[in-house]
């Protein structure tokens, strides 16, 4: 017998954000440090050119770890149930910050971050749990704050990174002659690791099992028969699976490129007529688009899919950012490189929490309609697949950005320098394509019938 229909408590729903959360940070934690943590391992100085591939290494080898285990917490998740798998992830990733930031040589630093991406994927399984608990009368909303919380973490994770380095510098009264002058960067893991530590305790009392002993033996050992039909290629509901997979995995990667876009851009020194904004300024600038996050999560997303529907608000989401990237150029060239006063950084500011409309919709909507999409027996190895998709195109995204970036500042000259702006543009052919695949989602699911969410 199954179990009893479980309801989303608030609990609950602050374990499986906090798990969103711990995600994001994570993976963008050593960003401001990373070079100088490699650099600090390696003995070698801080920019020099051999260590940049060994940077890339440490940086990557946490999605790359996302890629490869995400469908293994799915199936486990089926086999053993959500509830041990979610804290067993949550454990892990308690332990492996304060290995990382204890390291003493560049093999167990990478050991850590390794042991660190093995543990966060099972992010899948917060997802599949979620799915389980609301109904249609929360579902969109519950979903969107967990795509608003991911999101925090892009400029949380940063931010703990960066501000907590070097803490004897800082403070030497309370770190000085301590273990924190030794390790430099231990201090942002440990404080990291303790609020999982937390998360985890919290997980211990507010989580329940959705899957009773004998669902989880019948979703494990499913027949041969409802395998073979699940693989059927002519199934309407098995390529609108694949459609939504593979939505989600390029809207992470366009995300993620994006992102690591403007970063490079607006990190362009002023020799190169750029804005030369620094850390403390980006900051700021992610600050302003979180809570313009925030805001969409309470005012335009609930009344747009009231209004239109999943598919037709993620397809207006996706809309709304690329017509936004159009005038890029424009936005940076507003903003005089000569003036040091924060004034000019305005324009790119509201430019950047404008997007979020369109990403605070987009997201969580892919979510909702591939959990929708999905049976209870197979919500969370779908899940899983999903995750490792995701996290293979935020892994590309970047490294793509980056290049397109470096290539498009080569081929400047003259006055007018629009190279720079090379990778918004190619970037949005993986949200074009997105775009069209949510229009053929549409298509097929007015033919079969639309369903909507009453937030």
């Amino acid at each position: 017998m199954a179990p009893a229909q479980k309801r989303l408590t608030c609990k609950a729903m602050a374990v499986l954000c906090s798990i969103s959360l711990i995600d994001c940070i994570n993976a963008t934690m050593l960003n401001p440090y990373v070079d100088e943590f490699v650099a600090h391992l390696l003995n070698k100085r801080r920019g020099d050119p051999g260590i940049s591939i060994w940077v890339s290494v440490m940086v990557g080898s946490y999605s790359l770890c996302e890629v490869l285990f995400s469908p293994m917490w799915g199936m486990l998740a089926e086999r053993f149930g959500r509830r041990p798998i979610l804290l067993l992830g949550l454990a892990g990733s308690a332990v492996a910050p304060v290995l990382f930031g204890l390291a003493n040589s560049y093999p167990a630093a990478l050991a850590a971050r390794l042991i660190d991406g093995f543990f966060c994927g099972n992010a899948c399984v917060a997802r599949t749990y979620l799915g389980e608990l609301v109904d249609a009368e929360n579902e969109a909303r519950a979903f969107g704050l967990l795509g608003v919380v991911f999101s925090l973490g892009l400029f949380v994770g940063p931010i703990l990174g960066g501000t907590l380095a070097h803490p004897a510098d800082w403070a030497p009264g309370w770190f000085d002659s301590t273990i924190f002058e030794g390790h430099p960067f231990f201090l942002s893991n440990l404080i990291f690791a303790c609020l999982v530590a937390c998360i985890f305790l919290l997980g211990v009392v507010a989580l329940t099992e959705t899957r009773g002993p004998r669902e989880r033996e019948e979703s494990f050992l499913a027949s041969a028969a409802e395998a073979s039909q699940a693989r059927e290629p002519n199934s309407v509901g098995s390529r609108r699976l694949w459609h939504l997979l593979t939505l989600s995995s390029i809207l992470y990667g366009y995300v993620a490129a994006r992102l690591n876009s403007f970063v490079l851009v607006s990190s362009l020194p002023r020799t190169m007529h750029g804005l030369d904004v620094s850390p403390h300024q980006f900051a700021y600038i992610q600050t302003f688009a979180a809570l313009m996050l925030a805001l969409n999560q309470v005012t335009i997303y609930p009344c747009l899919v009231k209004r239109c529907g999943a598919h037709t608000s993620c397809a207006i989401g996706l809309l709304w950012t690329i017509v936004l990237t159009l005038p890029v150029p424009l936005l940076f060239m507003t903003a005089d490189v000569e003036q040091a006063v924060a004034w000019r950084l305005v324009p790119i500011t509201i430019w950047q929490g404008l997007n979020q409309l369109g990403f605070g919709t987009a997201f969580p909507l892919i979510a909702v309609l591939l959990n929708k999409e999905c049976t209870r027996r197979n919500r969370s190895v779908v899940n899983g697949w999903s995750n490792s998709l995701n996290a293979l195109s935020r892994g590309l995204g970047p490294v793509l950005a980056g290049a397109l970036m470096h290539l498009g500042c080569s081929l400047e000259s003259g006055e007018l320098r629009l190279g720079r702006y090379l990778a918004f543009y190619v970037n949005l052919l993986p949200a074009s394509v997105s775009h069209l695949r949510c229009g053929l989602l549409l298509r097929n699911s007015r033919v079969e019938g639309s369903f909507r969410f009453r937030p």
